[in-house]
């Protein structure tokens, strides 16, 4: 038995979803302490003019 597990990104990397697919018990660990300007709500995505931040606005974090 393959147990996984991850915290929250926006836009997750493909090895995430491998990660994901392989196991047979996914647990998705939604409790964890916010960092700012981390992955967990913003990513890179490659455009025309070279690698740009796409960031999802935090209005409020939980404790």
């Amino acid at each position: 038995m393959i147990v996984a597990i991850h915290q929250p990104q926006y836009l997750p990397w493909l090895g995430y979803l491998d990660k994901l697919d392989r196991a047979d018990i996914f647990i998705f660990l939604d409790n964890v302490q916010y960092k700012k300007n981390e992955w967990q709500n913003r990513n890179r995505i490659k455009t025309v003019e070279g690698w740009q931040w796409v960031t999802v606005p935090v209005l409020q974090c939980f404790p």
